[in-house]
């Protein structure tokens, strides 16, 4: 029978105990149906066989036979309740579905089920659901159930479908896939699944006389939930739980907790004592357990004493030691000192009734195994470091402390308990197999703190022995198969369990402890290998995770004194010291690559350079101490892998893959850990390598006013180290970074000047888009596709909450299409090789991405050009063939709660505050950051129509992590972009951005700016800053293609520079796939060479430098070369002629009825006169808007412009546009304008206009530095 099942609650009025006795009933039996949007859910309602079915059909149920020719009907054999069933057979291979399309609600969920029956299938998919989700009539995403194969009775098939925000309907198939054989199926269900969102109980804490009931309250929001409430306590001899009714059993404390089915819990602390004026039976006799004990001196055992009767009050039993200089006593914990015998003793306060245990000591002598253990018991408390006036110190061993009591409260103590922890119940999930011995681990360092209240505290250290038995005996020994997450099982529980062990040693005895670590050896016993019980995935253990299990197998050799296993893990570290090439690893330019292709330095990357610390640090001066010469690699990966993603303390997100989505880790926590290696490894790095360290680490920690490190920081070794660095004079804070960085192993690129630091984050066929794994991440999807970062002062950026509340759509630097997407899709490498760029002098770049959207035909060449104070940004060759708008976003920003930043557009600062799109033809833009130095300026060098908005945003980081906290959180944020309309066709767009500019200087920047754009189509995209002689190009094509003094052949990105005569050239194959040369020619004379990569030729030509860079193997790497020049020999690029125009005229004659045409123009004319930039014209109050493109000069004097133009209108209709500008004084200007629709002329005008008053700005200039 299907188990129905209904709870309902209220939020605000208690349950009274009528209304528990009819929600257990309800629960077993019912749940509400009004939320079954399901048609004819077990087929009884038959017609007449139409379109598809065989025979008898089903109404409300539609027919799909794309393979073969299998029989679907309705049939009274293939019921498993009621009259009839669906039924599918296929002799041959065949291939069906039966369908139904349901209005749903975005944002729900809903449980999908229905009963099954095979009889010899033989079909890779068998017999199984499928769920189609829409956006309209937009196919977003395709969900499946599990299947079933061969011969089954009727089993229930069950599926969980997360309806995305903005899906409204869903299509339910149940599918018989290719193969033979037949499927019956019924009593299909679709339900809304309104988990319950709150839950809370009346109070925290109650007393309870032994003997007596009591009904605890419990509130419940919403109303209408569909979950389940289950109680449990704690203990069950104190006190037990039943519905909610308590009825307290003996002396002690129990939690009483109520929980739901989707994982809330609330809970009462229970206190049971004696009824008034009852104490307990008085002892009649002590026993103490063992009678005889040897222990070795440091060793610490707990004694039990047993009283007759079991039930009496032990509360007030005094124990003592004959010698305590040989054993002392403290609760029944006795401690061995020095070698000797003596008598520990228990006994009634009047001295009556007394137990007795012998202790024997023996002296013993540390060995190197346990000098080793206690260093890294060391490392795992940083009790040495303990200082009991520091307030902060204090805090934290105040706060371990209560999570310990309540971890310790929490946990199930019953005998016949099947969990320890209500949260951590699952028998599937690996994951809660971790978390309880992360648990103990918590409980276990409380007990060995001698500065906690916890500290040998004898019933919390029986309730861990117990926990640590019944996790043996039931979720990890040698005969468990592994299942879930293999990293639990071979990582994280032996992890936990190898520092349980550490901080208990001197408590447990030899034999459990090496029982339960021979269970750590099973799943984890080669330092090289990962997989050992699963044999089908043995495979090597590369990157982070080679670390990891060195870790857990050096570790677990200490504590159990097995050199062998010691040395294999140490000799395991030194696959990780070498820079690889491929997979897994670090690359030579700094890269950190984990899961094949996932940019991830600031993840698994911390990972490894935090486990490589510690088991440097533990290994050093030893035996065991790593002596490999290629260890001086990990002391390069500091400056050349992690020192260029930390900005002020924060650690960018561009390399930090699905931990974004992380809560408890945004940018600043994942940099404190980067800080806390750096420091650690300042302790025994070599010269120069340690003074670096200490220098950048200091700065870090100065320089983060957003998260203080020390507050933050709970160990307190770190915590004293940070203070030393800073306190010591003799250690100068390193500085702001003034560098570029081309990471082109992983597409990432960091440029770094004073005051900010840009990144970019990209993909190819090379490295993946986005990672999204175990349900975090789930919004990643443009993370990585040319995504940009710009960090400035305002340091708080990208933490306090950014990638919940940030629309996933609109990541700043990309090129989008429009398509809905669902959580978790597009994951994918790109079929593009043109990714990476050139860097010159460590300053300068040029980066681009050949970009191919996933599931869309969206084309697009994309590059940045990053000089001296400003970073540019082209696109070109922008092609979609969908019914979808493109769009390029230039930026969307975390602004003031109120969003009552400046946002200046062409001087004007329009009204947003109704949060809608705004389109304007701007110039420029200026946008006031929310703390001082943090206000950025953009320049739009094409006068393209640029959509701006503020909004407040709503988000969860439930929303991208499903693990995450359901809080909803609101952040405001101010977003610009480019519309490139739908079906463009070889767009462009163009902008600059201006950190740290003010208002004022973004606007003499735009009327004066350093840079002129060269080239932006599909062969070259190319930009100089005129100041500084510097030009950057990327040339697309195995082709001849010619930019200013600069030709390539091949494929190449290409950044350099002329100064008082020395040109300095970088070149790069992005690409990685040129096993030749790359051909370049500059237009000059050379004086000398002064120096150049080994694998550059050069040859001078008549007047041409002729350069051969071989990028045979490169692997993206840029090559170098600086010559000394003959004079004059490279002239730079002189900037060209401006022709600008924005304003309007009056309407006079046209098809229209609007009242003024605008204009809004800026080209710049380049070699052989042709012209660079955009214009638009649009109508108003309504009518068209037409962008040009294509512009041609057909005559230019001082005070007078003739351009025609192609031009295209919003549903891409082409027309031809003929300005003519007159500059009559410089008070008034004329404009003539004509339209014409296609490119012929000899047509009536669309828009004539001749001669008209221009009001506005009209100018024809020379360009000025």
């Amino acid at each position: 029978m299907n188990m129905k099942r209904l709870v309902k609650k209220s939020f605000s009025i208690f349950i009274s105990f009528l209304l528990i006795l009819i929600m257990v009933v309800n629960v077993q039996e019912v749940r509400a149906s009004d939320s079954q949007p399901l048609l004819n859910t077990s087929f009884e309602e038959t017609e007449k066989a139409n379109t598809g079915w065989d025979e008898l059909g089903a109404s409300k149920w539609s027919v799909w036979k794309p393979t073969g020719s299998p029989v679907v009907s309705i049939s009274n054999d293939a019921s498993y309740t009621g009259d009839y069933g669906l039924k599918i057979s296929a002799n041959d291979n065949g291939r069906a579905a039966v369908s139904q399309d349901v209005s749903v609600e975005g944002g729900k969920s809903y449980a999908l089920s229905t009963w099954v029956r095979t009889e010899d299938i033989v079909s890779s998919q068998g017999a199984r659901m499928r769920v189609v989700l829409y956006e309209g009539d937009q196919q977003l995403d395709l969900l499946y159930s599990n299947r079933l194969t061969g011969t089954h009775d009727w089993s229930q098939i069950k599926m969980e479908v997360k309806v995305p925000v903005n899906v409204d309907s869903i299509r339910v198939q149940l599918f018989f896939e290719t193969g033979t054989g037949t499927a019956m199926f019924d009593d299909v269900s679709l339900e809304l699944i309104n988990p319950a969102q709150a839950i809370a109980m009346e109070q925290s804490e109650m007393v309870l006389k032994k003997g007596e009931t009591t009904l605890l309250n419990v509130q419940v929001d919403p109303v209408d939930t569909s979950s389940l409430i289950s109680w449990t306590s704690t203990d069950g001899t104190v006190a037990t739980v039943e519905n909610g009714t308590v009825t307290g059993l003996a002396v002690g404390e129990t939690l009483i907790t109520a929980s739901t089915d989707n994982g809330l819990s609330a809970s009462t602390l229970v206190k049971v004592v004696e009824k008034d004026g009852i104490e307990g039976p008085s002892i009649g006799e002590i026993e103490l357990h063992p009678k005889e004990l040897k222990l070795e001196s440091g060793q610490v055992r707990l004694l039990k004493a047993s009283t007759t009767p079991e039930n009496a009050n032990t509360e007030k039993l005094i124990w003592g030691s004959s010698n305590k200089e040989v054993a002392s006593v403290q609760g029944g914990m006795v401690e061995a000192h020095f070698a000797g015998t003596a008598t520990i003793t228990v006994e009634t306060e009047d001295g009556k009734i007394k137990g007795e245990s012998q202790i024997t000591v023996i002296d013993t002598e540390q060995d190197e195994y346990d000098q080793l253990r206690n260093r890294w018991e060391s490392q795992i408390t940083s009790l040495d470091y303990f200082d009991a006036t520091n307030e902060r110190m204090v805090e934290v061993i105040e706060n371990k402390t209560k999570t310990a009591e309540k971890l310790w409260k929490s946990m199930v103590k019953n005998e016949n308990r099947s969990y320890l922890w209500i949260d951590f119940t699952s028998k599937d999930d690996s994951a809660d197999i971790r978390a309880n011995y992360r648990n103990l681990t918590a409980m276990a360092h409380a007990f060995a703190n001698e500065h906690s209240s916890l500290y040998r505290n004898p019933a919390l250290f029986q309730d861990i022995l117990s926990a640590l038995e019944w996790l043996y005996q039931n979720q990890y020994n040698e005969n468990i198969v592994q299942y879930s997450n293999w990293w639990h099982w071979e990582i994280g529980v032996p992890n936990e369990l190898n520092n349980i062990m550490v901080l208990l040693y001197d408590y447990m005895d030899k034999e459990t402890v090496h029982r339960y670590l021979k269970v750590v050896d099973h799943f984890q016993p080669d330092p090289t290998k990962s997989g050992a019980t699963t044999p089908g995935n043995y495979r090597e253990a590369v990157g982070a995770n080679r670390i990891d299990v060195s870790k857990v197998v050096g570790v677990r050799g200490v504590i159990v004194k097995d050199a062998d296993k010691i040395a294999s893990a140490r000799d395991a570290l030194s696959q990780t010291f070498e820079n690889v090439t491929e997979g897994d690893g670090f690359y030579k330019d700094g890269s950190f690559v984990q899961h094949e292709n996932i940019a991830y330095n600031g993840s698994y990357g911390i990972v490894l350079i935090e486990g490589l610390t510690v088991l440097l640090d533990l290994l050093s001066d030893s035996t065991w101490d790593v002596t490999d010469p290629k260890v001086s690699n990990v002391y390069e990966w500091i400056e050349n892998a992690y020192e260029p993603f930390m900005y002020k303390g924060a650690l960018m997100d561009m390399v930090r893959g699905r931990a974004i989505s992380r809560s408890f880790l945004q940018d600043h926590t994942a940099g404190h850990t980067i800080i806390k290696s750096v420091i650690r490894m300042a302790q025994f790095a070599p010269e120069p390598f340690a003074e670096k360290y200490e220098r950048m680490a200091k700065y870090w920690l100065q320089e983060d006013t957003f998260s203080n490190y020390m507050e933050n920081e709970g160990n307190f070794r770190d915590m004293t180290l940070a203070k030393q660095l800073l306190d010591n004079q003799q250690v100068t804070a390193r500085g702001d970074l003034d560098f570029h960085k081309t990471f082109a192993a992983m597409d990432r690129v960091v440029h770094r000047k004073t005051g900010y630091a840009f990144g970019i984050s990209m993909y190819s066929a090379r490295i993946q888009n986005y990672e999204d794994m175990n349900n975090e991440n789930r919004k990643g999807w443009y993370t990585g596709e040319g995504m940009t970062y710009l960090y400035n002062v305002d340091l708080g950026q990208y933490s306090n909450d950014f990638w919940p509340t940030v629309d996933p759509y609109r990541m700043p630097g990309t090129t989008i299409d429009t398509m809905k997407r669902v959580d978790g899709s597009g994951e994918h490498t790109s079929s593009e090789t043109w990714v990476g760029g050139s860097t010159l002098n460590d300053r300068f770049g040029t980066t681009g991405m050949s970009y191919k959207g996933w599931n869309s035909s969206l084309t697009a060449k994309k590059s940045w050009f990053m000089f001296d104070d400003e970073i540019v940004a082209l696109g070109s060759g922008i092609h979609s063939d969908e019914e979808r708008n493109i769009e390029t976003i230039v930026e969307n920003r975390k602004i003031h709660d109120d969003g009552s930043n400046k946002l200046v557009i062409n001087g004007e600062t329009p009204d947003l505050s109704d949060t809608n799109d705004q389109t304007f033809d701007a110039d420029w833009a200026f946008l006031e950051g929310n703390v001082k130095g943090a206000d950025i300026g953009y320049y739009f060098p094409e006068g393209k129509a640029l959509t701006v908005k503020k909004e407040e945003r709503t988000g969860a980081w439930k929303d991208i992590n499903y693990g995450e906290p359901a809080d909803r959180i609101k952040r405001s944020y101010a977003t610009m972009w480019f519309n490139h309309g739908i079906k463009p066709n070889n767009d462009t767009y163009s902008y600059v951005l201006l950190p740290g500019r003010s208002e004022k200087q973004t606007e003499k920047y735009a009327k004066q700016p350093d840079v002129q754009i060269l080239r932006n189509d599909p062969a070259v995209q190319a930009v100089q800053d005129v100041k500084k002689n510097l030009i950057g190009a990327n040339f697309w094509n195995d082709e001849k293609q010619t930019v200013g003094p600069l030709t390539a052949y091949q494929k190449a990105s290409v950044t350099f520079q002329e100064k008082d005569g020395v040109l300095e050239i970088a070149v790069s194959d992005p690409t990685m796939k040129n096993k030749g040369v790359i051909e370049i020619d500059i237009d000059g004379e050379m004086a000398k060479l002064l120096k150049a990569d080994e694998n550059i030729k050069i040859e001078q030509v008549n007047k041409v430098l002729k350069l051969e860079v071989n990028v045979n193997q490169a692997q993206g790497e840029t090559f170098t070369a600086k010559l000394q020049m003959t004079s004059d020999s490279i002239e730079p690029i002189k900037p060209g002629i401006t022709i600008q125009a924005n304003g309007h005229v009056e309407l006079l004659k046209s098809l229209h009825t609007g009242k003024k045409v605008h204009i809004h123009s800026k080209w710049t004319t380049g070699a052989d006169n042709n012209l660079v930039g955009k214009a638009s014209i649009h109508i108003t109050p309504q009518g068209m808007r037409l962008d040009l493109k294509e512009a041609e000069l057909l005559r230019l004097d001082e005070d007078h412009a003739e351009i025609r133009a192609k031009a295209f209108d919003q549903n891409n209709n082409m027309y031809t546009v003929q300005l003519i500008m007159n500059i009559v004084s410089k008070s008034s200007s004329q404009l003539s304008v004509h339209v014409w629709t296609g490119e012929a002329e000899d047509r009536k005008s669309v828009i004539a206009i001749n001669d008209q008053a221009f009001q506005g700005s009209l100018k024809i200039s020379n360009f000025k530095e």
